[in-house]
């Protein structure tokens, strides 16, 4: 079973997705705390397995690249939700805490 924590990471402006673990292996457990994502042109978050998210401001602002460049209109590239969370059946997703 794999495991991953990240404490107090930033996940901002990036051209795709911010955080991707949506591939992630199904029985990971995966813990996310004090982080903040916005401003990404997919999702904020795409999570995988048995995720936690505590104490995180998720900022759903896929448009953020619009006009800058050669980038225009609603750049995501998923449907605009700031998280996408692929949970296993009879597994356990928590947000606690967090600010959308």
């Amino acid at each position: 079973m794999a495991t991953g924590l990240s404490t107090t990471p930033t996940f901002n402006h990036n051209t795709q997705d911010g955080l991707d673990l949506l591939y992630a292996n199904t029985q990971a457990t995966i813990k996310v705390t004090h982080s903040h994502a916005e401003g990404n042109a997919g999702n904020q978050m795409k999570l995988a397995g048995s995720p936690t998210v505590e104490n995180s401001t998720i900022v759903g602002n896929c448009a953020y690249f619009q006009g800058i460049d050669n980038m225009s209109g609603n750049n995501s590239v998923a449907p605009a939700r700031p998280v996408t969370c692929a949970a296993r059946w009879a597994t356990r997703s928590c947000y606690r805490c967090s600010r959308r």
